[in-house]
């Protein structure tokens, strides 16, 4: 047997190099997956549960943002491409705040229609908006047909409803309400009527008369969102709501009703980005003269300022003919569109309202111009320390405030590249990370200078992004890691589903690359107000086993921020280190080698492959493999290893002999992965391996 000599195999606490030749020597990975690089461990990466009891939202997920208002309250908003969501951190619901308006809060006792008990039910957990709900207890079985309840309010005019500042009406489109059965129920078990006869009538003919919602299947004991698209153009005087049984419904079943609504749904597409910001107008708002700002460059702007009640309203203003935004933000107080339309769309134009007036286009320190020598469209503008920084689709401009006469200037500072997507950029305080149209990762500080920052991935990250999806790509920062994520779909997926990630905290900055099983349309902060517990509601019927969770100890505690996600199916979800799936689902986590090499004219003699790892959840289990052809293909598993013989915590060396398994002697380079595919949890420390040459003869 030739001479066996250990070599040692760094942890990689560089991270991940796609570049550069992998040698097993190197403080690099050529591949690593779903696993968080630190400087002396490697660690699998936090899973997911879903925020919220009553998902998906409906609509394609677009965004989630946590929106502080005038007054310093943290909310919680998902947005859709119909829809906007609050979340309630103490109902653990997301409630609807699409403009609109309440019909029926059902926060007092509607009317007996069958002679069946009615109440209003103030019990936590009963109701869903508000503090009521109404109550309807079966006195005896219901017949289709049977009037259940009803109650009169006055007259809403579903077709130019005031929901702006501007009393500006709009027509609504929708019609939603909560409801809850004792008993399981098939779709279509109830009618909810709102009627323009009084007592919630029938009256007339449906759609131009009255509107009729029939409801979706019901759990028992569950309460069901059911939102609905409905003609309502004639509907331009309604005074009452109704409850019909449209099925026979068991006596002593009880049916409880919150919150009626009519709303006016977003129309952009998952391909029309929502910008947004926080602008202040001490006349304009009152809660703490404030309001978030959002558009989608479909919709007109709307405003959400965050009261109690609050709905997004829609935002009107004297600028000339002004529909749409494709860029809104607020700087040195004043509010600016960018890419916005004024009679026709100004791909390259700019307009500012009154310095603390955000409805005055057209007087005081008001202004609009073209960015003259920025090339392409505007994409984005973030601020960056006291300035501006507008990235088109060529070039690089920056907004400075000067003050009187011109109050702003735009100078364009880099023409060599642009944004290579709409959403491929991330902002801090004093430095951006962006993607270039040069197929570069940049970071930027301001001025002339582009600093690259991902020549390790780059070349990989720019050949997995699937082009024609560009306008899916995704970036956004989970607080607990220090991460900076560049989400993108490949040719294989719709949506993106799979991230670079850069540490923003390391220098120099290191990448890691993660794979989703959920599809990433929006990222964002959480403040986690409502901590949570092993046995609070998030995590009910889920026992603290050695399968579901890893209380360890990067678990996000009470005010503490997290990362949460929304998918485009409409499901939000919290991720966290103490959860080892994606909300029940496993994920794969990869960690390979370098390449051990043979000298020229020589063949490796491996005896044993070794590394020391620990898990937060006893029991786990993980699998090793080797290649020898630079990992284009990989042996069958030649171990399943438990780690750290089911004492979680605890560090423990495991050893794979090369004789046992067959490693293939008459390879000249080998390296080795080791792999997990299941709930468990893994984190490795040390590698090594030990290794003789022979030459082929031997």
């Amino acid at each position: 047997m030739a001479e066996q000599k250990p070599l040692v195999i760094p942890i990689p606490s560089m991270g991940l190099d796609k570049y550069n030749e992998p040698i097993y020597n190197a403080p690099t990975t050529p591949f690593v997956q779903n696993m968080n690089i630190f400087p002396t461990v490697v660690k699998k990466r936090s899973g997911s549960i879903k925020l919220g009891l009553n998902l998906p939202l409906k609509g394609t997920g677009m965004e989630v943002l946590q929106h502080i208002d005038g007054l310093g309250a943290y909310h919680t908003i998902a947005m859709t491409t119909t829809n906007a969501a609050l979340f309630n951190g103490s109902t653990k619901m997301w409630e609807v705040i699409t403009p609109g308006v309440a019909l029926e809060d059902c926060e007092d006792v509607w009317v007996a229609g069958s002679g069946d008990t009615i109440a209003v039910d103030a019990t936590a957990g009963e109701y869903v908006r508000g503090s009521k709900s109404v109550k309807i207890t079966l006195a005896s079985a219901a017949a289709d047909g049977d009037k259940l309840a009803y109650e009169d309010f006055s007259a809403i005019n579903l077709t130019n409803v005031y929901v702006d500042y501007d009393s500006t009406g709009i027509q609504l489109t929708e019609i939603s309400f909560w409801i809850k059965s004792s008993i399981a129920l098939a779709p279509n078990a109830f009618e909810l009527v709102v009627s323009e006869a009084a007592n919630g009538a029938k009256t007339g003919t449906v759609d131009v008369n009255y509107s009729l919602c029939l409801t979706t299947a019901l759990a028992a004991d569950t309460w069901t969102f059911v939102q609905l698209t409905k003609t309502l153009t004639s509907l331009n005087a309604v005074v009452s709501v109704a409850l019909y049984a449209n099925a026979t419904i068991a006596d002593g079943t009880i049916i409880r009703i919150d919150d009626v609504r009519a709303h006016k749904i977003f129309t952009g597409t998952d391909s029309d980005r929502w910008s947004y910001g926080m602008v202040y107008d001490s006349a304009e708002f009152a809660n703490g003269d404030a309001a978030l700002f959002i558009s989608n460059d479909v919709d007109k702007p709307l405003c959400y300022e965050g009261a109690s009640g609050d709905t997004f309203k829609q935002h009107a203003n004297d600028l000339a003919n002004f529909t749409t935004t494709k860029e809104l933000i607020e700087f040195w107080n004043h509010l600016i569109y960018l890419h916005h339309s004024v009679a026709s769309k100004v791909a390259k134009g700019f307009a500012y309202a009154d310095f603390g007036d955000c409805d005055d286009w057209t007087t005081g320190t008001f202004g609009a111009g073209i960015l003259t020598d920025s090339i392409g469209a505007i994409l984005r503008a973030r601020k960056l320390k006291a300035d501006l920084v507008v990235y088109s689709e060529e070039s690089i401009s920056i907004g400075k405030y000067v003050g009187d006469p011109y109050i702003f200037v735009w100078p364009t500072l880099v023409t060599d590249t642009g944004l290579f997507a709409e959403r491929a950029l991330y902002s801090f305080k004093d430095f951006h990370y962006f993607l270039g149209n040069d197929n570069k990762v940049y970071m930027y500080e301001g001025n002339y200078y582009l600093k690259s920052v991902g020549d390790l991935i780059e070349d990989a990250l720019f050949q997995e992004i699937d082009a024609l999806k560009a306008k899916y790509i995704v970036t956004g920062i989970d607080p607990m890691e220090h991460r900076v994520h560049f989400a993108f779909a490949d040719s294989t997926a719709s949506y993106a589903d799979r991230s670079y990630a850069i540490n923003y905290k390391r220098q120099p900055n290191t990448w890691e690359y993660h794979k989703f099983v959920k599809t990433i349309r929006g990222f964002s902060k959480y403040k986690n107000e409502y901590g949570w517990a092993c046995n609070g509601p998030e995590v009910s019927g889920i026992a603290c086993n050695a399968t579901i969770l890893k209380c360890n100890d990067t678990r996000t505690q009470e005010g503490g921020p997290s990362k949460i996600t929304i998918s485009d199916d409409g499901y939000v979800y919290q991720w966290n280190a103490a959860f080892s799936t994606e909300d029940g689902t496993n994920f794969e986590c990869i960690l390979d080698s370098g390449d051990v090499v043979a000298p020229s004219g020589e063949y490796l003699d491996i005896n044993e492959f070794r590394f020391e790892a620990k898990s937060a959840i006893p029991n786990s289990t993980c699998d090793v493999r080797y290649s020898t052809d630079g990992g284009k293909t990989w042996s069958e598993k030649i171990e399943t290893v438990t780690i750290a013989s089911g004492d979680a915590g605890k560090w423990d060396w495991h050893v794979v002999p090369g004789e046992a398994y067959d490693f293939d002697v008459t390879a000249r380079m080998c390296r080795f992965r080791i792999e997990q595919y299941n709930s468990g949890d893994i984190q490795i420390r040390r590698r090594s391996c030990t290794v003789g040459v022979r030459s082929a003869k031997d």
